[in-house]
């Protein structure tokens, strides 16, 4: 721990809430003024000097501590046979970073002390706050060089230690530079109190940018779109033209099903695997990505301010900060997941989608006799316009969904990607991965494809049984025609509860086999044994469907409500019956997979068997 340079008191916190507001009404006058020439500019008396400041003074020492790595850097590799001296070095970077963190630690404590003031006015509060994102931008755009000048000097002295190396000279001296340098790299970047403070930092001006991505309708309108036309694609050739084209070539209804869930299945994998992508694609920045939790909710700051002096954050503190911190990215993560399928929320938002569309054809039928509401292209455009509201639903929670903070801050949850390359470039890109993803000598591509379609199959099934009803229910009075309706919409999620689970299993396994392996990594067998392995298995997509009915609110499934509420046990009893379904889908999916492995065994047995070819006139040997 870098703890705080002694001597660092007088941080006043009515003062420096004075200070605060003057600088975010300059602000307001002066917007754009760098963060750093907002002293002098405000302060400024007669002989050109601000007044001395606690802040004041962190700004000139970081900066004059920034400049001094800076230098110290790039004069550390200019003579490979001179190394510089190691302590010294060290010192001065170590110094440096010292120096940043007081700085961004002190200011991001000052700034959470003075607007949890519950006695803070609205007006103070919108100045704070400009000062706030002012500070915030001059840390993510000054302060963030320190760690790619370090990074840019461990480059240079591990290329020095290979070049030393090769020559056959003493490199031991750069060697233990090398691994200062990397500590320091590792502390600024990855894990310490330097990025920890850092984040903190950074994070007013983090989430000004995504709310300036995210906020009004125009951002809304372009979610929607981007989640509603690839799914509209890929439902109206999976779950309207395939199984109504295949439906209308095979009239006998017991063959229907086993006719009908291949195809879908392979129509469904098409369409995930290609279609959504390269529609995607086309539509640019309008495509979402998830905020990662730390990105918005980082560590607690490293640095505290008591009774006017800085200090480190006590052990104490910072073990129930960081736990706050993670209770923080849980709920951050449960609404990240709400409006996707896989969870109550975004599955219920799908079958209301589907069934609406399904419900609303029906109803155009029993009004309209003359239409032919039953063939394939109604019902492929019924398909489509159930994917179309679906996607769009689920898009446009996304980018909506947030949670807040201690502070009333709204944490996003979802922005939109980034594009960097060419469209054709990433038309390219999707068109190689969709060949990657029906591979079928990849046995996850074939138990993919055995899983949907044996999951349709039931799917199908239950579909039919509804149908079944709705002939036998009649459509002779108002009454019957709105039960005819009502079954109609209700045949939806027939099909599609069995169908999703069975989509929804291979990233489930996933999760739950990563879990595992970390659960069994903090494990050591007794002696001095390595740390214990998970068991090979042949069933593992069947054990993660019986551990989603037995332990549906465990970390590792997908949950779109928060733990201990009405809606989490809703949630959970939806996942035990998903696990049912599931298990009807994957017991036959991985004895598929197993018949498969062991024919290819066999195979290869029999063709280990057959003596290779003898070169003429070659005589066995004995």
């Amino acid at each position: 721990m870098l703890a705080p340079r002694l001597g660092r008191s007088g941080f006043d916190v009515a003062i420096a809430k004075q200070r605060m507001v003057l600088e975010g009404k300059y602000l307001q006058e002066h917007p754009g003024t760098p963060y750093a020439d907002i002293s002098d500019k405000l302060f400024a008396r007669a002989n050109g000097k601000a007044p001395e400041s606690m802040t004041g003074r962190l700004l000139v020492d970081a900066k004059e501590a920034q400049q001094t790595l800076i230098r110290e850097l790039e004069q550390l590799t200019e003579d490979p046979q001179q190394p510089p001296d190691l302590e010294a070095c060290r010192n001065v970077l170590t110094e440096a970073v010292r120096a940043q963190t007081d700085l961004l630690g002190a200011h991001v404590a000052l700034y959470d002390q003075v607007l949890t003031d519950p006695q803070l006015s609205a007006a103070d509060r919108q100045h704070i706050e400009r000062s706030e994102n002012a500070f915030s931008l001059h840390a993510q755009q000054t302060v963030n060089s320190i760690p790619g000048a370090l990074k840019t000097a461990l480059t240079k002295a591990d290329a020095t230690v290979s070049a030393l190396k090769q020559l056959k000279q003493p490199s031991e001296d750069w060697e233990s530079i090398s691994q200062m340098l990397g500590e320091l790299v590792e502390h600024t970047s990855i894990d310490g109190e330097f990025k920890d403070a850092l984040d903190n930092a950074k994070l007013p001006a983090r989430l000004q940018q995504l709310h300036q991505h995210n906020d009004g309708w125009g951002a809304t309108a372009k979610a929607v779109v981007a989640g509603a036309v690839p799914q509209m694609l890929a439902s109206g050739l999976a779950f309207g033209f395939a199984r109504a084209v295949v439906e209308s070539a095979v009239p006998n209804l017991k063959a229907q099903a086993f006719a009908t869930a291949p195809v879908m299945a392979a129509a469904h994998e098409v369409g995930v695997n290609l279609l959504k992508p390269m529609s995607q694609e086309m539509l640019g920045g309008w495509a979402l990505k998830p905020v990662k939790a730390s990105e918005v909710i980082p560590n607690p700051n490293p640095r505290v301010i008591v009774d006017g002096e800085l200090k480190p954050l006590p052990a104490e503190q910072k073990d129930a900060a960081m736990q706050e911190v993670e209770q923080l990215r849980s709920r951050h993560l449960n609404a990240q997941q709400a409006n996707k399928n896989g969870t109550g929320i975004g599955e219920a938002e799908a079958f209301g989608a589907f069934g609406l569309a399904q419900g609303i054809r029906k109803g155009i039928g029993l009004a309209k006799p003359h239409i032919p509401v039953d063939q394939f292209g109604p019902r492929t455009l019924a398909s489509m316009a159930g994917g179309l509201f679906m996607g769009g639903v689920q898009s446009g929670a996304q980018l909506r969904s947030s949670v807040p903070d201690r502070r009333g801050r709204a944490l996003p949850t979802h922005t939109f990607k980034d594009v960097d390359k060419p469209l054709a470039n990433r038309l390219a890109k999707a068109a190689s991965d969709a060949v990657l993803a029906s591979d079928p000598s990849n046995p996850e591509v074939r138990q993919s494809l055995f899983s949907k379609t044996y999951g349709s199959l039931v799917g199908l099934g239950s579909a039919m049984a509804v149908s079944s009803a709705a002939r036998a229910f009649g459509s002779d009075t108002p009454a019957q025609q709105f039960g005819q309706v009502l079954l109609a919409a209700l045949g939806s999620p027939a099909l599609l509860i069995p169908a999703y689970a069975s989509f929804q299993a291979g990233a489930e396994t996933e999760a739950h086999q990563a879990a595992l392996e970390k659960e069994h990594k903090t494990q050591e067998l007794p002696g001095p044994g390595a740390p214990a392995q998970v068991p090979a298995s042949n069933f593992p997509r069947t054990q993660t469907a019986m551990q989603n009915i037995r332990l549906p609110d465990r970390a590792d499934l997908p949950h779109g409500s928060m733990p201990g509420t009405w809606g989490r046990a809703a949630e959970n009893t939806y996942h035990r019956v998903r696990g049912g379904l599931q298990v009807a889908s994957q017991v036959p999916t991985e004895l598929t997979e197993l018949a498969i492995k062991q024919v290819a065994a066999r195979l290869g047995e029999d063709s280990d068997d057959v003596a290779a070819p003898q070169p003429p006139g070659a005589s066995s040997q004995k």
